[in-house]
């Protein structure tokens, strides 16, 4: 018998061109809901407008910088197939994440909004008017969404109170070294050399950016809120054992536990 037979498990080295990129995602024709008249392309048309215009002055300050808006599909479209990929892609504003079921996260420039209110309002296309079908509406990632809902002394305050006493800082992950680069670079600009010293980027992961932050007041949160690369604003979560609420009465021997001897073995078994 040879060597390799008795190995157990058969170790198999990845190679490179094992990985390969998965095809784009396809758009189902199938309607949702009545039939998509004018005044529903007009209506997701204006969204996409009132998105562009929200974010005009980080667009006219940033122009290179994309920013992220949220994309709601109906209950009934909700399922990853019917994700709408013809209206939202690379080419206009691609899908970068998901949140609550049915909502996805979308990379945006004035262009690539432009781009798909130009197909909604125009195209007949059965792959179009089904995405549209699948739609809901469409909203910019706005303060609320990154300061979870609360005020900067709100958040102040969290922070004062958490160990790390810093702000956790969340940046967007827009699939794309070259956006990221460009979202990083900007977000940097936007502390002066003494705040720069009290930030310190947090290693989670390749695709997660996040950076601690020792603020000094409300006013350095409210500047940062309004950066259009930010997903979060937030404390950091504090971890620490739990004490236990067993109460130790001493120890433990092999004297309380004694070995059954033969003959009360055979004892147990003559009563049965």
């Amino acid at each position: 018998m040879s060597e390799k037979e008795y190995l157990p498990i058969k170790v198999v080295i990845p190679r490179k061109e094992d990985y390969e990129k998965p095809p784009p995602a396809h758009s189902s024709n199938k309607i949702f809901g009545d039939e998509v008249t004018p005044s529903t392309r007009e209506e997701l048309a204006s969204q996409l407008f009132s998105v562009r215009d929200s974010f005009a002055d980080s667009f006219y300050r940033f122009p290179d910088v994309p920013a992220v808006a949220k994309v709601a599909m109906k209950q009934s479209a909700e399922a990853k197939s019917y994700r709408p990929v013809t209206l939202f892609n690379e080419r206009t504003c691609p899908v970068i994440g998901v949140g609550r079921l049915g909502e996805l996260f979308v990379s945006v420039s004035p262009e690539g909004l432009e781009s798909v209110a130009h197909k909604i309002i125009k195209s007949n296309a059965k792959t179009v008017i089904a995405n549209i079908s699948a739609l809901s509406n469409i909203r910019a990632w706005g303060h609320a969404e990154v300061m979870g809902e609360k005020e900067a002394g709100e958040l102040a305050e969290a922070c004062k109170r958490s160990k790390s006493k810093a702000l956790k800082i969340r940046l967007f992950n827009h699939n794309s070294e070259e956006k990221n680069s460009r979202v990083t670079r900007a977000f940097k600009g936007l502390f002066t050399e003494d705040q720069i010293e009290k930030i310190a980027e947090v290693r989670y992961s390749n695709n997660i950016s996040v950076y601690r932050f020792d603020f000094s007041n409300t006013e350095e949160i409210e500047l940062l809120s309004g950066f259009v690369g930010i997903q979060s604003l937030s404390p950091f979560q504090d971890f620490g054992l739990i004490k236990t609420a067993s109460t130790v009465i001493g120890a433990i021997s092999h004297d309380d536990f004694p070995i059954l001897s033969p003959e009360a073995t055979e004892r147990t078994a003559s009563l049965e």
